[in-house]
C-alpha cells in the first residue's frame, strides 16, 4: 500500500523483530513507539547501514521511535497521540507481523467496516487485548487459537 494511501494510519507500533530479521529494523523509522524489548534487539549496525545505502528514503525510515517500557505503554501511547478526538472512536488492527496479514484483530470501533466487507470474515469473539502482568501483549496467535 503506498505510504500515501486511505486509510490513513495514525501511529504505527511495532512491538517485536523476528529472529529472521537478525536485527537489521529496517523500516523502524514508519513507527512512532517501540516496546524496549524491540530496541534491544535492533542490531544498529545492520540497521543503519541499511538506511544510508537506500538514500534519503533509507535516511527517513532508518530514524528511531520513541521507546517506552513495554506493549500497553506504547499502544496506550499512539492511542493517545493519535489526532483523534474524545468523540471519535478509537480503530486499532493488530497483525502477527509484516509476513502473516491475512489474520488479524481490530477494535471494536472498527469491526463494523469489517463485516461490511465480503472479503473478511469475523472468526472470534470482542474481547480486551490481552497484555500479561508485565504489560507485553500476548501473540496474536493466542488469542485466535492458531
Amino acid at each position: 500500500m503506498e505510504e500515501t494511501a486511505k486509510p490513513q494510519i495514525a501511529c504505527v507500533v511495532p512491538l517485536s523483530l523476528t529472529d529472521a530479521s537478525h536485527g537489521n529494523a529496517a523500516g523502524l523509522g514508519l513507527a512512532e513507539f517501540v516496546p524496549l524489548r524491540l530496541a534491544e534487539r535492533v542490531d544498529l549496525v545492520a540497521f543503519y547501514a541499511n538506511s544510508l545505502t537506500a538514500g534519503i528514503v533509507g535516511i527517513e525510515r532508518g530514524q528511531f521511535p520513541i521507546v517506552l517500557p513495554a506493549d500497553r505503554d506504547c499502544v496506550l501511547a499512539a492511542a493517545a497521540s493519535s489526532g483523534r478526538t474524545t468523540q471519535e472512536p478509537l480503530r486499532l488492527a493488530w497483525i502477527a507481523d509484516t509476513l502473516h496479514t491475512e489474520t488479524f484483530a481490530v477494535s471494536r470501533d472498527l469491526l463494523p467496516e469489517v463485516a461490511e466487507r465480503s472479503d473478511l470474515e469475523q472468526i472470534g469473539p470482542l474481547q480486551p487485548m490481552p497484555f500479561d502482568e508485565s504489560g507485553r501483549l500476548k501473540e496474536l496467535a493466542e488469542l485466535i487459537g492458531d
